[in-house]
């Protein structure tokens, strides 16, 4: 803990600020500040004996302060006691001591208060239902309160914090016992305080209609507000009657459930959507499948040279010769089928054998047979 001071000065009375990392009864370690006030700060520690994070409030040190912070610490100490199960919504003290002229107090560390989290909200307010939940917790701490005769003095949003257990049940929890007291420590008269706002107008209790200012007509909510503002502690209603009012009593609202994503069903727009999609889809296919037929058509399509010209003079043979001429070219012709493909394989032969495969026969075009040859 890092403290300012003068240079003619050697207690903790200038105490100022707090440096982070730093170590408070050679124990706790400073990792943030969580707030402060007039009374001190209160820090965000690491407690090394337990390996558990802690809030740690750190009071000024000043005659006044200490002396309700005894108090404070009484209060706490009753409330501990009477609360051992968990059950009222009030923060737990764990250990008190003086370090370097300071009292300290050690806490259970809690979450985000409900100013807070009005704030995050962009105070739009919330539901009936949260706001019933929270006081429902508040309502359970006020019975102990009542019971053990305690005034809280300060009971606001920033001292109402969440706090979550070990079941993972988020509930609030009341802070800041401080200002408390018990009734019989109390020094007011009961009577009203003239207040007047910031342009100099005194503001008198029940001025103004509450269902013009919450902007809502819920009769049950509205009579509940009616019954805790009722000025006269005597006629006023107390936790247990408030626990047990009608808006308290009536069903919670069950908690809304992700429904599972279902498939819509197509409207007739979406259906013919979808078969012309489908039509245009087959469509593609249908041209694709012949431009890949076509082209293949193309690649393996040679042109072949026209046969020759028989000459105009060509000279009778006899039969005989003539069946002998036509036998000698056959023989050729299948020797030439028979002997591998050469180099100098015209591209009809190539042609030819690239489309004959076992077990189909050859299909006869005459584009792609030899030319006869006739000897003159």
């Amino acid at each position: 803990m890092s403290i300012k001071k003068d240079e003619h000065q050697t207690n903790l009375s200038n105490w100022n600020n707090v440096v982070l990392s730093d170590h408070i009864a050679y124990r706790y370690e400073i990792l943030a500040i969580i707030g402060k006030g007039s009374f001190g700060h209160v820090v965000k520690c690491l407690d090394h004996k337990t390996g558990e994070k802690v809030a740690v409030k750190i009071i000024r040190n000043k005659k006044r302060f200490h002396s309700q912070a005894l108090v404070e610490v009484g209060i706490l100490n009753s409330l501990r006691q009477k609360d051992q199960d968990n059950t009222y919504n009030v923060v737990h003290m764990k250990e008190y001591f003086c370090f370097r002229n300071h009292f300290c107090i050690s806490f259970e560390l809690l979450g985000l208060n409900l100013y807070e989290l009005i704030k995050k909200n962009n105070f739009q307010g919330f539901t009936l239902g949260l706001i019933r939940r929270f006081t429902h917790c508040i309502l359970r701490c006020l019975q102990l309160l009542y019971t053990e005769k305690i005034i809280h003095c300060d009971l606001k949003p920033e001292n109402i914090l969440m706090s979550q257990s070990s079941a993972g049940q988020i509930s609030f929890k009341v802070i800041d016992f401080g200002s408390s007291c018990y009734e019989h420590q109390r020094d007011s008269n009961g009577a009203p305080k003239s207040i007047t706002n910031t342009r100099g107008k005194i503001r008198n209790p029940n001025s103004k209609d509450l269902s013009i200012v919450l902007k809502t007509q819920h009769g049950s909510f509205l009579d509940f507000l009616k019954k805790c503002l009722v000025w006269k502690p005597s006629l006023r209603m107390i936790p247990e009657e408030a626990i047990r009012h009608p808006w308290m009593e009536e069903p919670w609202p069950p908690r809304l459930k992700q429904k599972p994503k279902t498939a819509t069903k197509p409207s007739e727009t979406t259906f013919y959507t979808l078969e012309k999609k489908k039509e245009n889809a087959h469509k593609n296919a249908q041209i694709e499948k012949e431009d890949d037929v076509a082209w293949q058509q193309s690649s393996t399509e040679v042109k072949s040279d026209p046969p020759e010209k028989l000459p105009a003079s060509h000279p009778k043979l006899s039969p005989v010769a003539l069946s002998e001429e036509i036998n000698k070219e056959e023989n050729r012709n299948s020797a030439k089928q028979d002997t591998p493909a050469k180099e100098g394989e015209s591209p009809m032969e190539k042609v030819a054998k690239k489309e004959h495969r076992p077990g189909k026969t050859l299909r006869k075009n005459a584009s792609i047979l030899p030319p006869i040859k006739y000897k003159q």
